[in-house]
């Protein structure tokens, strides 16, 4: 278990030097308002969950970038964290205007900072157990002292797998020893390669890993559904701001061809719709673990 931590921590400060990059390239990027157009007001700043590598980031969020500018008539940056602790501690902080994040992350946000629900994703998200495919593993009881693969202990994903574990007699860290890794990929890959016995990740991770990866593995359980990504405003913004960029973001999704293929990359959310307390309310668990993880030591 130490010798995982270490290297989580060293890919962990891989990440950060990623972080930089995107941070120097989304600073070269800001100027380049859609066609050109002279833009004069100060920059509006989307804080974005780092899911992706800074490569992907850039590309998958160009477009909307570009629309918003057009919209709001003034620059827009899209900024992020080295990893999901300092983006959520960033969040608390109300460093960031606009954010959008994962749903654990802005429940607590929208509990202990104020932020305000602009919209959801309009399905629900949930993990699954995966394990290779023709060995050992074929119910979530034969992991008893075993390894399990998972991403970021943050990771709403990884909290969905600890929940299935214990509701079929497994402890985390005691009958079962969990292994996080960077990505939803690296986790599921740890599997194939003998690693671990099995790897709790993404239903739309899992579904977009190469076909010929998919075709080693088997799903052996399912987690529980819950409430998609957020899009939420910072307590400081004015509500006419408010309503306007939720109506921007509805209107980049609804009728435009590229906020619709924005929202199939951004884990196939199906559009986005306006939330339910009842529905934010389902999080708060996770949203409570996630505050108790950022008091213990990195």
């Amino acid at each position: 278990m130490r010798f995982c931590r270490r290297r989580f921590i060293a890919r962990g400060k891989r990440m950060k030097k990623y972080g930089s990059a995107l941070a120097a390239w989304l600073m070269l990027w800001i100027p380049l308002a859609a066609g050109g157009a002279p833009v004069s007001r100060a920059p509006l700043e989307i804080g974005v969950l780092p899911h992706l590598s800074p490569r992907a980031m850039v590309n998958s969020y160009r477009p909307l970038q570009r629309y918003m500018e057009e919209r709001l008539k003034r620059p827009v940056l899209i900024v992020t964290a080295p990893n999901f602790r300092r983006f959520v501690e960033r969040t608390l902080r109300q460093v960031y205007p606009v954010v959008i994040t994962a749903p654990h992350f802005g429940r607590l946000a929208q509990r202990d900072a104020g932020y305000i629900p602009m919209l959801i994703g309009a399905r629900r998200l949930n993990g699954v157990l995966v394990a290779a495919k023709g060995g050992a593993i074929r119910r979530i009881g034969d992991l008893a002292g075993k390894s399990v693969a998972t991403p970021d202990p943050l990771a709403l994903m990884t909290m969905l797998g600890k929940t299935l574990l214990r509701a079929h007699g497994l402890a985390p860290g005691r009958d079962v020893m969990l292994r996080h890794y960077l990505t939803h990929t690296s986790a599921a890959l740890s599997v194939l390669r003998g690693e671990n016995a099995a790897a709790i990740i993404g239903h739309v991770s899992f579904d977009r890993l190469p076909a010929e990866t998919r075709r080693r593995l088997r799903v052996v359980a399912t987690t529980i559904k819950v409430p998609h990504m957020q899009y939420m405003a910072s307590p400081a913004l004015p509500p006419r701001e408010v309503a306007r960029l939720r109506r921007i973001m509805l209107d980049f999704v609804e009728k435009t061809s590229q906020g619709r293929a924005f929202m199939k990359r951004f884990g196939d959310a199906g559009g986005w719709r306006r939330p339910t307390q009842r529905e934010l309310a389902t999080l708060d668990p996770y949203a409570r673990e996630v505050r108790t993880l950022l008091k213990a030591a990195p």
